[in-house]
């Protein structure tokens, strides 16, 4: 519950500080990082593990995935290029939540 009135209160911070453009490249240029990553996982987790099941084939293996990654990465790159500030302010918001992730692993581990 505390976690969505901290949620909260930051929206409305962020929404007195700036523009819909500048918080609409913040969002989104984590989510378009997070999507590079979880395409870069699936070609890691088919090598490391490839005895695995797979319920889900993905299409068009390895071409398609692969121009997904690149697509995504380019994405990135731009949006780092035409609002380094917006960018780099998505990052340490996203790098803001480590604290806390390292506070639940090691509490986590502790049961």
């Amino acid at each position: 519950m505390a976690a969505l009135w901290l949620q909260s209160a930051w929206a409305a911070v962020l929404t007195l500080t700036g523009s819909y453009t500048q918080l609409f490249t913040y969002v989104t240029f984590g989510g378009v990082l997070f999507h590079v990553g979880a395409g870069l996982a699936l070609f890691r987790l088919r090598a490391v593990r490839p005895g695995e099941p797979r319920p889900y084939r993905a299409w068009g293996w390895p071409v398609v995935p692969a121009l997904f990654v690149l697509g995504m990465a380019l994405l990135t790159l731009n949006t780092l290029q035409s609002a380094p500030r917006e960018s780099l302010l998505g990052l340490l918001a996203i790098a803001a939540g480590l604290p806390a992730y390292a506070a639940w692993r090691r509490g986590a581990a502790g049961r």
